[in-house]
């Protein structure tokens, strides 16, 4: 018959039985002379002491808590150096024996070698990190869906902003398409991106965007959505983002207010860059000038108002003016002509 040393070698597996009254620790198979040479612990201080100290304090509770009939079994994985002198782990499980009265009589339970398996394992929790505080560190709010649209991971952005917003539903574990379908009632966006991610996880559709408001009782807000779908060597994945572009929105609606106040004003009002081409043509520009909006803005402002014997004088002042602080020219007069092409 195989010993425990025979055993563990050829499967990584012992079996044993430790009796808490007495603090005996038998391997089993193992005849009494041999579990020193083996360096077998034969008590429970004993296999503690081979128990990394980081990890010592915790197995102790787990045993004792078994040893006082709190738990009836147990299973508990822990590093170790009873292996060649360098660190392993193991998995130990153990159930509860009681005599006929119910009191605690042996432990008795398993041993195995699984660093293989853990140091798999604690590689692939080393990426998913990686992968989280990567996603975390951008300003989108982010999450990932599985082949069936429900959430699998969020970043930090994400779960903010659900948080702030009286949405806890979304996240981990919620179908994004079915959230999507849900706010529709009030939302017509939402209903045309439920359609799309279905699209995109039937493999019909491999981007969307598109750009909605979501007000709060606070403020106007707008946000872009971006999906696109992920093939990797396993299922499709689809990565949805949401950019707040409220800023941008709202800078591009006081830009046109601003145009039609202009427009109102009965004069030529024209803006260029520090380079001296157009920005803002006003409509009292284009009727004096006859250049069309479309027309002007990004052309050269010499070309558009200055006849060709003019172009002298008026380059020098266009100079002076792009070095004033904000970089803008302005006229309020000119020659009607159109610049010859």
């Amino acid at each position: 018959m195989s010993g425990p040393g025979e055993i563990y070698a050829m499967t990584g597996l012992s079996t044993w039985r430790w009796e808490p009254a007495a603090d005996r620790l038998v391997f089993s198979g193992e005849r009494e002379e041999t579990r020193a040479a083996l360096g077998l612990p034969q008590t429970l201080e004993g296999t503690l002491r081979m128990v990394q100290p980081s990890h010592r304090s915790e197995v102790r509770r787990v045993v004792t808590r078994a040893a006082e009939g709190v738990d009836d079994s147990y299973c508990i994985r822990y590093p170790s150096t009873v292996v060649a002198g360098r660190e392993r782990w193991l998995e130990s499980r153990g159930v509860v024996v009681r005599g006929a009265g119910g009191q605690v009589e042996a432990v008795q339970g398993t041993t195995q070698d699984v660093t293989e398996a853990e140091l798999a394992r604690l590689e692939l929790l080393r990426s998913r990190n990686f992968n989280q505080a990567t996603i975390d560190s951008l300003d989108a709010h982010v999450a990932v869906l599985d082949e069936e649209g429900t959430i699998v991971l969020v970043n930090g952005a994400w779960a903010r902003f659900a948080s702030r917003n009286g949405s806890p539903g979304v996240g981990v574990g919620a179908s994004y398409p079915g959230v999507c379908d849900a706010a529709g009632n009030t939302a017509q966006e939402a209903c045309l991106v439920a359609q799309a991610l279905r699209q995109m996880l039937a493999g019909s559709l491999s981007w969307y965007e598109v750009e909605y408001p979501c007000h709060s009782p606070d403020a106007e807000r707008w946000f872009k959505m971006q999906a696109t779908v992920h093939r990797g060597d396993g299922a499709a994945r689809v990565v949805v983002q949401h950019h707040d572009i409220t800023r941008r929105v709202l800078l591009e609606r006081d830009e046109r207010l601003r145009s039609r106040l202009l427009d109102e004003v009965d004069a030529a009002v024209i803006a260029t860059d520090l380079d001296g081409r157009v920005t803002l043509w006003s409509r009292g520009a284009q009727a004096l000038y006859a250049w069309t909006d479309e027309e002007a803005v990004g052309e050269p402002l010499a070309d558009l108002t200055v006849p060709s014997q003019g172009m002298t004088g008026w380059t020098a002042s266009l100079s002076m003016c792009a070095k004033t602080p904000d970089g803008r020219a302005t006229s309020s007069s000119g020659e009607r002509t159109k610049a010859a092409s």
